[in-house]
C-alpha cells in the first residue's frame, strides 16, 4: 500500500525558521520540498508555527501538540491528525531529496528510517498509525519528565530510544539505484544549498 500524505515539520526555533524563509534562484527552501512532495502526494501537511503556515498558504496545518520533543513531536501531532494507515514526514531543510528517494519511501510499511554513511537520519522518516497507543505514553512521559527537570533544564529527549521503543528499521540507501552522496544534507544557509548544487551538477 502507498502512502498518500506527507507531513513537512519546521520547529519553532529562530534558526529553522530562517531555514524556510532562505530563497534559493527565487524559491524558499519550504517552497521547494513543498513543491516536490506535492508531485507525489495526495495531501502535503505543514506543522510549524501559524505565521508559517498563514504565509505559504497551507490548507493542511497540524497543531503542534507536544512542544519541545522535536521531530518526535511531529509524528505524534501528524498521527493523531491524519486519519491514514501510515505517513511521510520530512523537513524544508532536505530539499535534495529525490523523486526517486521519495518513491522508494512511499512504498514502504511498518515505522521506518534511513541511514548513509552509517549515519541515520532522523529528520526523515515514514511511521504507522498502529504506534499511536504507545506514542501516547512516550510523549505522556516525556513532557512529565521535560516538566519536572525544566528548572534545572537539564532534560534531553533521546530520539535514538524513542526509535528502539518502536521497533522502527533502518535501512542503508548507499546502494540503492536513487542514491547520491548529498542527499540527505541539511540546509541552512545559501552556501550550504550552492556547496551541494556544484557536488551535483
Amino acid at each position: 500500500m502507498s502512502i498518500k500524505n506527507a507531513v513537512i515539520y519546521v520547529p519553532g526555533e529562530e534558526i529553522h525558521l530562517s531555514s524556510a524563509n532562505l530563497k534559493i534562484d527565487e524559491r524558499t527552501l519550504l517552497e521547494i520540498i513543498r513543491a516536490r512532495l506535492e508531485s507525489h502526494f495526495d495531501k502535503v501537511y505543514i506543522i510549524a508555527p501559524d505565521t508559517l503556515a498563514e504565509k505559504y498558504n497551507f490548507n493542511f496545518a497540524i497543531e503542534n501538540k507536544a512542544e519541545g520533543l522535536g521531530i518526535i513531536s511531529a509524528v505524534y501531532s501528524a498521527l493523531t491528525h491524519i486519519d491514514a494507515p501510515g505517513i511521510f514526514i520530512t523537513t524544508c531543510l532536505l530539499p535534495f531529496i529525490s523523486d526517486g528517494f521519495i518513491e522508494f519511501m512511499k512504498t514502504k510499511q511498518g515505522n521506518l528510517l534511513v541511514s548513509s554513511g552509517k549515519k541515520i537520519c532522523y529528520q526523515t522518516g515514514i511511521f504507522s498509525k498502529s504506534i499511536l497507543p504507545l506514542l501516547n505514553l512516550i510523549v505522556e512521559d516525556n513532557i512529565k519528565a521535560m516538566n519536572l527537570y525544566r528548572r534545572k533544564k537539564e532534560f534531553t529527549f533521546h530520539f535514538e530510544n524513542f526509535i528502539d521503543r518502536i521497533t522502527a528499521d533502518i535501512i542503508d540507501i548507499d546502494y540503492e539505484k536513487f542514491y547520491f552522496r548529498d542527499l540527505l544534507f541539511e540546509i541552512k544557509t545559501v552556501a550550504d544549498f550552492d556547496f551541494v548544487r556544484q557536488n551535483l551538477f
